[in-house]
């Protein structure tokens, strides 16, 4: 429906003032496809005249005006509006529309922070890409974990006149991340510097939106500022119950780290054993009597905890090992060693005509900031011996008291 000029130079006010009654109405729609401009009443008749002058004036009768007509209203002045640029997308120029998303997408995210490239190799048609940077953002989940994803790269790439893929890269990424092979939560693929669009939407919003950009120009042209602004919340949260290719949980452990300390110098238990009865007074157990005659003692966690404390302060310093979670541990150099060859390397992605490097942040020193601790395979074999002794000790014991 074409909308006169007189109308589309209304103004936001006039536009406003545009009543919902149909008697009061300067303009009304007819059939769906006319608009109708008040000429005025005579007796019980009101006659009208086609703004854009295809038909001839028309009369309604009072009584049935408002069966037969409807007011234009502000609301049906933009939906005219708006079917009418859908239905002259078909037949807007590929620069058109090129430049239509990329001013959108400026709108949302900042003209610093987009970037446009055009693929003058593609031969199927007219294709290019719409890049932008996120320099930093936060990423949580419902866990209340959170991590810092920095210089995250989205490139949306367009061809017949609608969104065809997209594709994430990252070019600044922690030693950290890269050990436990996370990019972005959604993303499957865990290469520095490199785009994938092997990305998980689940059912969800950005899914739906994300799948009608795809399916024609028109949805592409209706959905694609809705899509951005989507975006901007699939980057900033992990969803747990959506079950994620990778989890911000193990970035925060670094369970990848550190691997097992394999004990580096000969020991002896027995000795180990001796002089640690020479510091320590008491201790707590538990035990379950099996038969008449055998004892299972167990140290309690709290004694054990207290021989471990006490053997660090008495034994060789090379008896003392990284402490993490329970385990002795070593940082794995080799693991370690091959993610910081990725530092101030060329990355595939540009910007803004500059070929972005790939940066690995460096791990802090968290092993110095370890406890030290006796290796727990010398802990573990002198509490099993405290605990075989302290058994056959009341075996001997009760033995005698029968005796």
């Amino acid at each position: 429906m074409v909308l006169p000029e007189e109308i589309l130079r209304l103004s936001d006010k006039e536009l406003d003032k545009l009543p919902n009654n149909v008697y009061q109405s300067k303009y009304v729609m007819y059939n769906k496809q006319y608009i109708f401009k008040k000429e005025g009443r005579v007796a019980n008749k009101m006659y009208y005249s086609d703004v854009n002058n295809k038909v001839s004036p028309i009369a309604f009768s009072i009584k049935d005006l408002s069966s037969q007509v409807k007011p234009l209203t502000k609301k049906e002045v933009h939906d005219i509006k708006l079917n009418n640029i859908i239905d002259s997308v078909d037949k807007m120029s590929d620069e058109k529309l090129r430049t239509f998303y990329l001013n959108k997408a400026i709108e949302v995210f900042g003209e610093e922070y987009v970037d446009l490239q055009n693929d003058n190799s593609y031969k199927d048609g007219y294709r290019y890409s719409i890049i932008i940077w996120i320099p930093s953002v936060i990423i949580s989940n419902s866990f209340e974990q959170s991590l810092e994803m920095k210089d995250l790269y989205m490139k949306l790439t367009f061809s017949n006149k609608r969104l065809h893929y997209l594709q994430f890269a990252r070019t600044t990424v922690s030693e950290r991340e890269l050990r436990n092979s996370y990019i972005f939560s959604h993303l499957s693929h865990s290469h520095i510097g490199t785009y994938d669009n092997d990305l998980c939407m689940g059912d969800t919003q950005i899914k739906n939106v994300f799948d009608r950009t795809r399916n024609s120009t028109k949805h592409c042209f209706l959905n694609i500022v809705p899509f951005y602004y989507l975006l901007k919340e699939y980057i900033s949260w992990e969803s747990i119950e959506g079950v994620p290719y990778r989890k911000i949980d193990n970035v925060l452990c670094d369970e990848n780290r550190f691997k097992e300390a394999d004990i580096e110098y000969f020991y002896d238990a027995n000795t180990v054993y001796l002089l640690l009865l020479s510091h320590i007074n008491d201790f707590s157990f538990i035990y379950n009597i099996n038969d008449i005659d055998y004892y299972d003692i167990k140290l309690s966690d709290d004694s054990k905890d207290h021989i471990r404390k006490v053997l660090n302060e008495i034994v060789p310093e090379h008896y003392l090992y990284s402490y993490r979670n329970g385990i002795s541990v070593t940082e794995n150099f080799e693991q370690n060693y091959f993610y910081k060859r990725y530092n101030d390397t060329g990355s595939e992605v540009m910007f803004k005509e500059e070929n972005i490097k790939n940066i690995v942040i460096p791990d802090d020193d968290l092993e110095n900031n370890l406890e030290k601790s006796i290796h727990v395979d010398i802990l573990n074999e002198v509490i099993s011996k405290i605990e075989e002794e302290f058994s056959q000790y009341i075996i001997n014991k009760k033995l005698k008291q029968r005796g």
